[in-house]
């Protein structure tokens, strides 16, 4: 229970201080991927390879918007808070809450656009989605996956 009250208010400062100043400090998702590992202590591979796994996604994300669309389309800071994400939640939660905020980021972004509230050039304030993603992963996880694996009728390894 401690972890995730130490990951929701790290998640707190990040989502209004990406809102407000258009930045993800390092002061919250540097430490917070130390501390994250720290939690998980027992299960330090499975750890190690998430927060690589989410951090490596997004930057593949980022690399991908600068040879196709050649700017930046997502800063440094989403990809160190995809590795502190990954770190507290580890493989299959912290996959599921990246998921998760890249379809709230899209589906709520294109809404804002739609009805003109937003621009197409405007800053996404993604890591506010994500971790609005990771607290819904956070209290769901094990609804949303079972439900998909029932879904497509996949056994659970």
């Amino acid at each position: 229970m401690l972890k995730f009250i130490v990951l929701t208010c790290l998640l707190i400062v990040v989502t209004f201080t990406d809102l407000s100043h258009q930045i993800i400090p390092n002061v919250i998702s540097l430490p917070g991927i130390v501390i994250g590992i720290l939690f998980n202590i027992s299960n330090l591979f499975n750890v190690f390879i998430s927060a690589i796994l989410g951090a490596g996604i997004l930057w593949m994300f980022r690399q991908a918007g600068i040879w196709v669309k050649k700017q930046e389309m997502m800063g440094w800071g989403d990809i160190k808070l995809a590795g502190m994400i990954g770190a507290f939640l580890g493989i299959e939660t912290g996959l599921l809450a990246l998921f998760l905020g890249v379809c709230l980021g899209v589906i709520i972004w294109t809404l804002l656009i739609i009805i003109k509230v937003k621009s197409r050039r405007e800053y996404i304030p993604f890591g506010a989605f994500l971790a609005l993603g990771s607290v819904i992963a956070v209290f769901f996880s094990q609804q949303i996956i079972s439900w998909y694996l029932n879904l497509f009728r996949i056994q659970r390894l």
